[in-house]
C-alpha cells in the first residue's frame, strides 16, 4: 500500500502502527498465558504430588507445541490479510511466524516458567538440570541440560536477530532504489 505524505495518510499510518502494536501485545500475551497454563498443569500438579503419566505428558507437550505452531501460522495469516500479496509481504509474514515459533523452540518462553517458579519460591533450575520436557529428551531420550538449552536459546535468538537485521537492511536498500 502506498501512503501519501499528507495529514490523512499520516493518521492512517499511525492507526495501523497502533493496531500492529496491539496485535503483537495480544500474541505475546497469548503465548505467556499458554506457558502459564502449561506451568499449572505440568508444574503445580507435579509440585503438589500428583503423578502424571509420562505418555500423557508427551501428548500434552506435543499439543502445546502444535498450539504454538498454529499461533505462528495465524500471525503470518493475519499479517497477510491486510497486505498486498507481494514477495516482500510474504517474506515478512513468514519471518513473523518464524519469530513466534522460535519463542517456543528457543526456550524463551521457558524463562516465563522459571520466573513464575522464582516468584513462588520454588526455583530449582541448575546448569546441569535435565530438561525432560524438551523434545530431545522425550522423543529420543537425549540428555538435554540447562547449559545446552541456554546455549541453543542464545544461538537461536542471535540467528533470528541477524535475520531481522538483514531483512531490514534489504528493505531499506530496496526502498532507496525506488526513490
Amino acid at each position: 500500500m502506498n501512503y501519501t505524505p499528507n495529514a490523512e495518510g499520516n493518521k492512517l499510518m499511525e492507526r495501523w502502527q497502533l493496531k500492529i502494536a496491539v496485535f503483537i501485545f495480544l500474541v505475546c500475551s497469548a503465548l505467556v498465558v499458554i506457558t502459564y497454563m502449561d506451568y499449572l498443569v505440568t508444574g503445580d500438579l507435579v509440585y503438589s504430588g500428583v503423578a502424571i503419566p509420562w505418555d500423557w505428558l508427551k501428548q500434552w507437550w506435543l499439543c502445546t507445541a502444535l498450539l504454538f505452531f498454529i499461533i505462528s501460522c495465524l500471525v503470518s495469516a493475519a499479517y497477510m490479510l491486510f497486505r498486498e500479496e507481494t514477495k516482500r509481504h510474504k517474506v515478512t509474514a513468514f519471518i513473523l511466524g518464524l519469530t513466534v515459533m522460535w519463542m517456543d523452540l528457543s526456550g524463551l518462553l521457558d524463562l516465563v516458567w522459571f520466573i513464575i517458579d522464582w516468584l513462588k519460591g520454588r526455583f530449582w533450575l541448575t546448569w546441569d538440570t535435565v530438561w525432560v520436557w524438551s523434545p530431545f529428551y522425550w522423543s529420543a531420550r537425549i540428555k538435554w541440560t540447562t547449559t545446552q538449552q541456554m546455549s541453543a536459546t542464545a544461538i537461536m535468538v542471535l540467528i533470528l536477530g541477524v535475520i531481522w537485521i538483514l531483512y531490514g537492511l534489504y528493505l531499506k536498500r530496496s526502498k532507496d532504489k525506488e526513490d
